[in-house]
This record gives structure tokens, C-alpha cells and sequence, in this order.
């Protein structure tokens, strides 16, 4: 479908470089609408990725990710190429009842 090579960042134990492919396979995902499935392998493999994985490329190879994704976060701060962003886990309502729409601004 896509004109790209598959580049493969992190290894996760058990299940190898290829976490997607396993995880469809294993809930035995035949099409784009089948979104439990989907939802089932992306948990798996988000989880798994994140928990156990280890870097196989970069500057933070063989690294498990979960440290590296506290690295990755630092440098790119650092650079300039990325801001600390927080995201309500919910939706937002005031006391009246209105939804909140919540927004980043220099403001006390």
C-alpha cells in the first residue's frame, strides 16, 4: 500500500522487530474495520513496545525504550524542536455545564 521501506526502531522479546505483523496475526486482524482487533493488537504491542522493548537503531540503541523515550523527550526540548504538551484525560465541563476548550497561552 505504501511506496516506503519499513524501518524497524525497537525489538520487544518474544515477539521481535516486526511487533505490528505479530500482533495481527495473533488476533487474526483481516481488515481495516475489524476495530476491536485493531484495538486489541495496538494495545498489545504499545504496551508490550513500551515496557520491554529495546532501541535497535539510533543514538539510543540498545537502550530499553521506556528509558529512551525520557531521552528522546529531553533532546528535542532542548533543540528547540518540541515544547512540553499536557492533554486533559477527559473532556472538560465548568460548573454551569459548558464544555471547556482548554488552551496553552502566556497568561496567569
Amino acid at each position: 500500500m505504501l511506496d516506503r521501506e519499513i524501518v524497524d526502531v525497537l525489538e520487544i522479546p518474544g515477539i521481535g522487530t516486526s511487533s505490528a505483523t505479530y500482533a495481527l496475526d495473533l488476533f487474526k486482524v483481516v481488515s481495516h474495520k475489524d476495530s476491536e482487533k485493531l484495538k486489541e493488537a495496538k494495545d498489545l504491542t504499545y504496551k508490550k513496545g513500551f515496557e520491554e522493548g529495546i532501541m535497535i537503531i539510533g543514538e539510543f540503541k540498545g537502550m530499553p525504550v521506556k528509558q529512551a523515550k525520557v531521552e528522546v523527550k529531553k533532546l528535542l526540548i532542548k533543540s528547540g524542536d518540541a515544547d512540553v504538551y499536557f492533554e486533559t484525560e477527559s473532556e472538560i465541563i465548568s460548573r454551569n455545564g459548558d464544555r471547556c476548550i482548554i488552551a496553552l497561552v502566556d497568561q496567569w
